[in-house]
């Protein structure tokens, strides 16, 4: 375990820092570990949080009140956290949020949603969940919409869930990067192979069941 540390940012001269502070201190950093830039998240040009960056070491722990402290879109709080966890090796703790423990894994479920490029937007403002996601929900609406009317192959279900996969693979592994359109195309087959899989092995466990049923009602 190393150092304690917290940081606060305002956007602002005006405003007032004093809950970022109680909270700080009543989590159990000392206030001599307590860093604070009074201007706005725009960028990281912030001198406290340069300097906080610069000393924070691996297995310190860094509080913060919420996690828009970071800056102040998703592209910018989700760099900052890789830089910080990843590069560092520093925890997180994010105060706002106390049923979720964020020291590691927050980026790993939530950080496509995170990045505005890897998002549709609609009139101007970013969806809460990525182009992937919004493709797998799609799929699955799709596939329970379509279920009583359509009964494909389970290997065409199977087939369809390697597009996303593969792409997924392909990004992780090389400089690759998907389109968002393609990341919707392939988020609804893999949503709705997936999802109609699931629904015929319901539905044939429940046949089976049925049959199993009658055939012993039958032989008693």
């Amino acid at each position: 375990m190393g150092r304690i540390y917290g940081y606060i940012r305002v956007s602002t001269r005006e405003q007032n820092e004093d809950r970022q502070w109680i909270a700080l201190r009543e989590a159990g950093v000392p206030e001599s570990n307590i860093l604070l830039d009074k201007q706005s998240g725009k960028d990281f040009l912030r001198p406290q949080y340069r300097r906080l960056v610069w000393k924070l070491k691996k297995d310190d722990l860094l509080y913060i009140k919420s996690i828009d402290r970071l800056g102040r879109n998703y592209g910018e709080i989700l760099e900052q956290w890789r830089l910080l966890t990843k590069e560092k090796g520093v925890d997180i703790v994010v105060l706002d949020m106390p049923l979720m423990d964020t020291r590691r894994w927050l980026p790993v479920f939530f950080g496509c949603h995170c990045r505005s490029d890897r998002s549709f937007f609609w009139k101007g403002k970013q969806l809460p969940i990525c182009a992937r996601c919004t493709g797998e929900l799609a799929g699955i609406l799709g596939a329970v919409i379509a279920f009583p009317f359509v009964q494909l192959v389970p290997a065409i279900c199977i087939v369809m869930l390697f597009p996303m996969l593969l792409d997924g693979l392909l990004q992780s592994l090389t400089a690759y990067e998907s389109k968002n359109w393609r990341r919707l195309f392939t988020g609804i087959l893999f949503g709705f192979g997936l999802t109609t899989l699931f629904l015929q092995s319901i539905a044939g466990a429940v046949d089976c069941g049925y049959r199993w049923g009658h055939s012993l009602k039958t032989y008693l």
